[in-house]
């Protein structure tokens, strides 16, 4: 009954994640991938790896080591998955051997459980995070290899030129082949900004109070900007306040 209501709640839980891609469109590559990496490689990798642990009597594993140098190549990926609390990373770097090093990255709990990688608590109590008794990933590991490959995103370069319509994704390029004019990078735009440009509705608050700070404010970074008393106006008063600063904190 415990791992049905479990496995109930963390439906849910995807179809929130689901709604990443609609919230953060920029980053609905990296979410496509992310769900799709974790459902189809590591649940079922993970699953495989304890059966054969536990039929030799060793400790499970409740989680895998990925090399920096992979890491670096797919962070946002895992960056996704961790913001909606999937998995959890130890972002301090362990000895992988060979002049290599890695992270550690545990699976939440609930994971484990409804998808019958560990059978029962006193199974995750026996898990260990020794290197030689954990599943690692490299550059070189195919699943790797082809995550990397499709999360790819090249940087165009442009004509500084507004007349000339020359781009390329070669970055040898330092200058216009077609007039000579410098070249321009055209820079990923940050979370951070994204989450700033979001329509206030996003925020968690009553349709009340969201009708009222739509009559002053455009979107949610104008929020985050304003001081106590910008935001203050007719039935918003200190408590109301506290109440969207708070809002506006968590969303960002």
């Amino acid at each position: 009954m415990l791992i049905g209501a479990i496995r109930s709640v963390f439906t849910i839980k995807w179809k929130e994640f689901d709604t990443l891609k609609q919230r953060l469109v920029k980053y609905k590559k990296y979410i496509n991938e992310a769900e799709e990496f974790i459902k189809k490689t590591l649940i079922p990798n993970l699953r495989v790896w304890n059966d054969k642990q536990r039929k030799k009597n060793i400790k499970l594993s409740i989680g895998f080591y990925i090399s920096t140098s992979a890491y670096d190549q797919i962070n946002k990926v895992f960056s996704v998955l961790s913001y909606s609390n999937i998995i959890n990373i130890d972002y301090s770097k362990k000895s992988l051997g060979h002049r290599k090093y890695g992270y550690y990255i545990a699976i939440n709990p609930s994971i484990l459980l409804t998808e019958l990688i560990v059978r029962e608590i006193v199974e995750i109590q026996n898990s260990t995070i020794a290197m030689d008794l954990n599943q690692a990933y490299y550059e070189t590991t195919q699943d790797i290899k082809d995550l990397i490959a499709k999360v790819k995103i090249e940087n165009e370069l442009k004509c500084s030129n507004k007349k000339c319509d020359f781009r390329t994704t070669d970055n040898t390029f330092k200058f216009c082949p077609k007039c000579r004019s410098e070249l321009d990078s055209k820079d990923e735009v940050s979370l951070y900004k994204i989450l700033r440009s979001h329509d206030i509705d996003n925020l968690k608050l009553s349709k009340k109070i969201i009708i009222r700070i739509k009559q002053k404010f455009h979107n949610i970074g104008e929020v985050y900007d304003a001081e106590s008393e910008d935001i203050r106006m007719k039935y918003i008063k200190d408590v109301r306040i506290n109440i969207i600063k708070n809002a506006v904190i968590e969303y960002m």
